[in-house]
């Protein structure tokens, strides 16, 4: 595999990647009420959703920047990549495996009920249960794994950029990649 020798284009792509994990990042924040109605959970079971993002960085920070040290540094950004793309493929799996609970009043003789489905449909009872806990796992988990995957694109970009650009065009660069 040819690596990527001009500082231009990683400058480049490492921009669009930082671009993309604050798209991902401000999008997360706008979903969090669609999440609540559809997932049927609480707004304080949902603010660990964004909040796990930047916990699992805080966390794993000084291991990846002590590996990154040790290791070709161009490889740790392209590793680092592929797996914010996975915790970004890991959010909308429960999407896609449609196991989410539908909540809706429906009033039948005077009675309110909640209409809650999973597969079977089950009246009364309450939605959010072990599946709903299930659900917001897995979107913490998609979170955290987001937040791993940049780690090593703001700690070890700065320095490959240093190392390798033109002493003069550095702070451009890095004012570029940070925009």
């Amino acid at each position: 595999m040819k690596t990527i020798t001009n500082i231009y284009l990683l400058v480049f792509l490492m921009s669009m990647v930082t671009f993309i994990k604050e798209f991902i990042t401000g999008l997360t924040s706008i979903s969090i009420p669609a999440i609540e109605r559809q997932f049927t959970m609480s707004s304080q079971r949902t603010a660990l959703i964004p909040a796990s993002n930047e916990i699992a960085a805080t966390v794993l920070v000084l291991l990846v920047v002590f590996i990154g040290s040790h290791v070709n540094r161009a490889r740790c950004l392209a590793v680092g990549t592929f797996i914010m793309a996975i915790g970004c493929v890991l959010y909308i799996v429960p999407h896609w495996l449609d196991i989410y609970t539908l909540s809706a009043d429906v009033t039948v003789e005077s009675t309110s009920h909640s209409l809650c489905h999973s597969g079977n449909a089950t009246y009364g009872g309450s939605c959010g249960g072990r599946e709903n806990s299930l659900i917001l796992g897995l979107f913490i988990v998609a979170q955290m794994v987001v937040g791993v995957g940049f780690i090593p694109l703001l700690t070890l970009g700065h320095s490959y950029i240093y190392d390798n650009a033109d002493p003069k065009k550095t702070p451009i660069f890095i004012g570029l990649f940070m925009k």
